[in-house]
């Protein structure tokens, strides 16, 4: 008998430690300063991933560096052991034009905190171990189907965060809509339903995990159409790249994925390794992957090719 799909529980605001909090906010109050003094070296310093400017942003660099702008930093969930963070630059209270903000990861990097433009998952303990997939791809419909179970060592942490192309379940701004992701269906962790909560324009879904446990088993189930950034699911070609997480994804480290992609048998797939394809029902087969790799898999298909050998 198939087993039951995950169950969800509703999602939840998992609040932040208050140490957290202040740490958040004197990092953000640090890298305004840097700024206004135009000190470039220490602001560089306040934040992973490289040159500022391409990280940050140059439109919120120069609100944060306005004398007239007010600068409010909101906590909006923990993971691993920072939190996300949302600053705000505002001219003024109540300002006709709008305001200037960035969500980010604030999180200890040795014996300091800095700012993860990119998401935390160079940042935390918390790794993947194995996956095993199955996705069914329409091209008719445009969607995808999946169910996948992960194997995560949580590194005793408490919040972890699971990259997946997601769409937030209440998103505050309508550009947050235009951007699509998939809606998440299902969540478990050792077979219980778990808080969870999404973090919009992050493409993460922040877990609550049990410390107690260092291995721990979480089955996540998702439908719909990717974002529209990079993967598409069409008529007459499909594109999942692992640029764009299609699949669950925790953490950095190499990890086993075993995935069954479902698909029309008048669409021709390509998959690593080039498993041969094996009918499921009618009108549909499937081929199964079996990757090592820490980002996952690319798939891509078409109804043809052209080959020349």
């Amino acid at each position: 008998a198939l087993a039951a799909k995950p169950a969800l529980a509703p999602e939840a605001f998992l609040r932040a430690p208050p140490d957290r909090v202040a740490k958040a906010r004197t990092l953000v109050a640090d890298l305004r300063d840097a700024l206004v003094r135009e000190d470039r070296p220490r602001a560089e310093a306040l934040v992973s991933g490289g040159d500022l400017l391409s990280t940050v942003g140059e439109g919120l660099i120069t609100a944060l560096t306005d004398s007239k702008a007010r600068i409010r930093v909101e906590p909006l969930c923990p993971a691993g052991d920072g939190l996300y963070v949302r600053f705000v630059a505002m001219e003024e209270v109540f300002s006709a034009k709008g305001h200037d903000a960035i969500e980010m990861y604030a999180g200890p990097d040795g014996d300091s905190w800095k700012l993860f433009p990119q998401g935390p998952r160079d940042a935390i303990r918390a790794r993947l171990v194995s996956e095993t997939a199955t996705v069914r791809v329409d091209p008719k419909k445009g969607t995808l189907t999946g169910e996948a179970t992960l194997s995560v060592r949580t590194g005793r942490e408490r919040w972890v965060p699971v990259m997946l192309d997601v769409a937030a379940l209440d998103p505050e701004e309508e550009w947050e809509k235009e951007r699509g992701g998939y809606t998440l269906t299902g969540l478990e962790v050792d077979g219980v339903a778990a808080r969870f909560q999404i973090m919009p324009a992050s493409d993460v879904i922040v877990a609550e995990l049990s410390t107690g446990s260092e291995l721990v088993t979480v089955r996540i189930a998702w439908e719909g159409k990717p974002g529209p950034q990079l993967n598409y699911v069409k008529p007459k070609e499909v594109l999942l790249h692992e640029a764009q997480q299609w699949l669950p994804l925790v953490g950095t480290d190499l990890a086993d994925y075993d995935v069954t992609v479902e698909h029309p048998d008048s669409f021709e797939m390509i998959l690593e390794g080039d498993p041969p394809p094996v009918k499921v029902s009618r009108g549909w087969v499937s081929r199964r992957s079996r990757v090592r790799a820490d980002t996952g898999t690319t798939i891509f298909g078409r109804p043809s090719y052209a080959i020349r050998r």
